[in-house]
């Protein structure tokens, strides 16, 4: 007969009335109750209303029949440090948890199912971050490499640009030479009317 039963049938006048003495075989529940995971075998005092727990500090296998009977009298003496509650922290830690048994319960059932849901959605979102991310700074470099071209490289029609406008400008002025070496007429504007001048060594 172990401990617990022994204080249970044995000293019922006792503890029967703060403790219900139960035994479970599903370590998922002690580890959902606990948000960890407990060893195997475990011992925990558990307040359902507030959902405060309580575990010994020693070893289970080194529990004898009087240090479980002070550690039940400390818990009702509210002597001990509870862990758990309803606290946001304590439930931000349980859904975490839940998430994190979850996946855990995936892997261990089927690896080609966790690959499925797990990876496949992992791999998108990574290409399209990638995507997002890197795509924009190619860009700015090929734009920054085609500016740079153009200030090395000078425009291939620069000078034919040069000479057309020295050309115009002179025809403006009436300067520019016929093949011979000999300037052409020019047409003097004087007071919006128009005066031919001949040239020096045309005497008609």
């Amino acid at each position: 007969m172990d401990i617990s039963e022994t204080l249970a049938l044995k000293q019922r006048d006792k503890f029967h009335r703060d403790f219900q003495f139960l035994y479970m075989t599903d370590l998922e529940t002690a580890n959902s109750i606990t948000v960890s995971f407990l060893d195997w075998p475990s011992v925990l005092v558990l307040d359902p209303l507030t959902h405060l727990y309580y575990i010994p500090q020693e070893n289970v296998a080194d529990i004898t029949l009087d240090s479980f009977t002070a550690f039940l009298y400390d818990v009702k003496a509210d002597k001990l440090s509870a862990y758990g509650g309803t606290g946001f922290i304590q439930r931000a830690k349980r859904v975490l948890f839940d998430i994190l048994t979850t996946v855990i319960s995936v892997w261990q059932s089927s690896r080609w199912l966790f690959m499925l849901m797990f990876g496949l959605p992992t791999a998108v979102i990574s290409i399209v971050c990638y995507s997002l991310c890197c795509m924009d700074t190619i860009e700015e470099e090929l734009e920054s490499d085609e500016d740079s071209d153009e200030e090395i490289e000078p425009p291939p029609y620069a000078k034919l640009s040069e000479i057309i406008e020295s050309e115009a400008k002179q025809n403006e002025l009436g300067l520019k030479e016929t093949p011979g070496g000999k300037q052409q007429t020019i047409l003097e504007n004087t007071g919006g009317t128009r005066r031919r001048l001949k040239d020096p060594e045309n005497k008609d």
